[in-house]
């Protein structure tokens, strides 16, 4: 890999700089705004590149299993990635092993070196949404198949604060793409009926424009809607550039799958079966350390502890052994 921009004493200074002078939250921050605001550039400049993220580099273990260190980076996934020590095709491109950006140190705005990690961008195209045989029955008018998935959370609306929602995903609660033009499908949990779908609900549709996998249905059975959260108690939502906690956990109905940080993943597309590639403006990316989501666990709630805490997100999809969330 290489560093354009600045010569080899400037570049060690800026390396320090990053490593040194900024602290975790900062380091952060920073990774995100460049994946933000030149995702678009590089892979312009840089043909072999899929996507771009931020988030923790993820080493070789002296076992050889892959593993996230706490290590803030830009994300660069690519087409294929080369085997270590191999020659590189002629067409392809280096990528930069770090990024020039400026920061702000002792009130002075100075340069600094962003690493970066390649990773494989094969494993996710391979991501793909996990409604199944789970909690929850989705079932619509006579002759429409049924779905099933996992209610993330109860909510109210300040619209309304009288009426009690429940959160789940538009592929959950819509059922399938022939029925998702449709709502006021019944929701139910061990044979209960406990609410319907609503109109309430983020586009889902093939193309350039980003999608939001995630709608509301309308709670008639309190009681009921009780049973099938559980035990989860959500206090916080986290918010815009919040940091993420290094370990997490996806409260599925088979139990919790404990998770570490990946990182965020931007403009990334999903193939949704009969609704075709669905773009989703940001995706949080966990590495499974202890368990695995399986089908039926699309719209469990990802949080900060074992009963609930700080909701960081609702499952939606996995890659291998990267389960996806959106907020």
């Amino acid at each position: 890999m290489e560093t354009p921009g600045l010569p080899i004493r400037d570049l060690t200074e800026a390396k320090r700089v990053f490593e040194k002078e900024l602290n975790w939250h900062e380091k952060i921050s920073l990774v995100r705004e460049i994946a933000y605001s030149r995702r678009e550039e590089l892979c312009r400049a840089y043909p072999d590149l899929m996507m771009i993220g931020h988030g923790l580099r993820q080493r070789q273990s002296d076992a050889g299993d892959p593993e996230i260190v706490d290590e803030p980076c830009v994300i660069l996934a690519v087409r294929k990635k080369w085997q270590k020590g191999a020659l590189p095709p002629e067409e392809s491109t280096t990528l930069p092993e770090y990024l020039i950006a400026f920061c702000t140190v002792d009130g002075k705005r100075v340069p600094c070196a962003v690493p970066t990690d390649i990773e494989d961008g094969e494993a996710y195209l391979r991501t793909q949404p996990q409604a199944g045989s789970q909690s929850i029955l989705v079932s619509g008018a006579r002759g429409t198949p049924s779905g099933r998935g996992t209610l993330t959370c109860a909510i109210a609306r300040s619209s309304n604060p009288d009426r009690v929602y429940a959160l789940s995903c538009r592929h959950v609660f819509g059922i399938n793409a022939t029925a998702d033009h449709q709502t006021g499908h019944q929701v139910s949990h061990d044979d209960h009926v406990f609410g319907q779908s609503t109109g309430i609900r983020g586009p889902l549709a093939a193309g350039p424009h980003y999608s939001m996998d995630a709608q509301l249905a309308e709670i008639s059975d309190h009681h009921a809607l009780s049973n099938a959260l559980g035990n989860v108690r959500i206090t916080n939502i986290l918010q815009p550039g919040d940091p993420v906690p290094p370990i997490y956990y996806i409260l599925t109905p088979n139990g919790p799958v404990e998770v570490q940080f990946r990182g965020w993943w931007e403009n990334h597309v999903i193939s949704y079966e009969g609704y075709g590639r669905i773009c989703h403006d940001e995706l949080l990316y966990s590495k499974c350390i202890q368990g695995s989501t399986q089908l039926g666990d699309s719209g469990s709630p990802v949080v900060s502890q074992l009963n609930g805490g700080t909701l960081l997100g609702m499952h939606i999809a996995i890659s291998d052994y990267l389960p996806a969330a959106i907020l």
